[in-house]
Order: structure tokens, then sequence, then C-alpha cells
């Protein structure tokens, strides 16, 4: 998922953030907040580029704001991107 020429995945993830399930094994459950209330199209993309290029990574492809902004606008992804208000956060 990180090194495919098609970031959408990962992109989503830091868009709108994500959640690994407990398990017998790794009983702690462990989340990942979305940063797309907090991010802009061009800051996001340099944060999927680190990953993507960081730790061993080489992707061959860069992803762009453009690229961000595709995935942005997808209806699932409006509704997740997080929000600065505390009132508004899923219990």
């Amino acid at each position: 998922m990180v090194l495919t020429d098609d970031a959408t995945y990962l992109i989503h993830i830091v868009l709108s953030g994500a959640q690994l399930p407990a398990t017998r094994e790794a009983p702690s459950v462990i989340t990942m907040p979305a940063f797309g209330w907090r991010l802009n199209d061009q800051q996001l993309a340099d944060v999927v580029n680190f990953i993507r290029t960081s730790w061993g990574n080489q992707a061959a492809r860069t992803v762009t704001a453009g690229d961000v902004a595709k995935v942005r606008q997808d209806k699932t992804a409006q509704q997740q991107q997080g929000s600065p208000d505390v009132d508004k956060l899923s219990p």
C-alpha cells in the first residue's frame, strides 16, 4: 500500500484516519486520527511522500497536491476528515 503507484489508499488514511482492531496477540486498538481538517493538500502530499520515501521505502511516483485534492472530494473522505471542534468528534 505504501509503495504502490496509486497512493489513494495511503492518502485516504492520512486524510481520514484509520483504526486497527485489537487481536489476541495485540490486544490494544491502534488509532490514527484524521488530519484532513488540519493539513492543506500540499502539506498532506508532503506527509504521504515522506512516508513513501522514508525507512528504506522508495516509491516510484511522487504524490501531488492534485492527487490529494481528488481523494479529498470523495464523499466518504469528506465526512471523515476530522474537526478541531471537540463536540463533532465521534464517541
